[in-house]
C-alpha cells in the first residue's frame, strides 16, 4: 500500500513506531491540496488536514510503502477525526510521475484552530528530514501555534521523544529556524 503523508507522519521516526513496515518511496506534491492546521484533536488542537485550493502552494509530503496489516494500525492511530481516502493521487517530485496512494482527510473542519508548538515541530522536522524545500519549511514556520503547558500529556510526550530519535532534542528551533 502507498500512503501519502503530510503532516506529522512525514517524519520517519514517528511513522515507524506506528507503523514498522513503513518505508519512504518518495517526495510528492498534492495539487490542488493545500495544509491546513483545522482538523479539530482530542487535545482541542489543531492537526495538519488536506483542504481543496485552487492557485496556492500545493501540499508537499511523503510517499510511503507499507503493509496492510500497519495501514490497519495507521487506521486506529488516525482515529475517528480522519476519514481515510483511498486512489488519492499525488505527483513524485523526482520523476513527475502519478502515484495512486491513500491519505486522511478530516472528516470536520473547525477553522482557526492552532497547533501545539511540538505538534507543528514535529511536521517541520519531517521536511527537514526529507530535504523538502525550504520555501514551504518558511510558509508553515508562520503557522501560528499554541505553546502546550500539559508536560504529561502522552501525545507530547511521544512526540518529544519522536523528536529527540530523529535528532531534534531541542524542537522549539524548529519553530524559530532561520529564513
Amino acid at each position: 500500500m502507498l500512503y501519502f503523508a503530510f503532516g506529522s507522519n512525514m517524519l520517519p521516526s514517528r511513522l515507524q513506531r506506528r507503523c514498522p513496515t513503513a518505508r519512504v518511496r518518495a517526495r510528492a506534491i498534492a495539487p490542488g491540496y493545500r495544509v491546513a492546521f483545522d482538523k479539530l484533536s482530542e487535545d482541542s488542537s489543531g492537526k495538519a488536514n488536506l483542504v481543496c485550493c485552487d492557485n496556492e502552494e500545493p501540499a508537499i509530503g511523503i510517499v510511503y510503502e507499507l503493509s496492510s496489516d500497519d495501514l490497519g494500525k495507521l487506521d486506529a492511530f488516525e482515529g475517528p477525526g480522519y476519514r481515510r481516502q483511498d486512489d488519492f493521487v499525488v505527483t513524485c517530485v523526482e520523476t513527475g510521475q502519478a502515484l495512486r496512494t491513500c491519505t486522511y482527510v478530516a472528516i470536520e473542519r473547525a477553522p482557526g484552530l492552532r497547533p501545539y508548538d511540538w505538534y507543528l515541530a514535529l511536521v517541520l522536522a519531517g521536511l527537514a528530514c526529507h530535504d523538502i524545500d525550504p520555501s514551504y519549511a518558511k510558509a508553515l514556520r508562520m503557522t501560528r501555534f499554541e505553546t502546550d503547558e500539559e508536560s504529561s500529556r502522552m501525545s507530547r510526550r511521544n512526540a518529544l521523544q519522536d523528536l529527540v530519535t530523529a535528532g531534534y532534542p531541542e524542537y522549539l528551533s524548529l519553530l524559530h529556524a532561520p529564513a
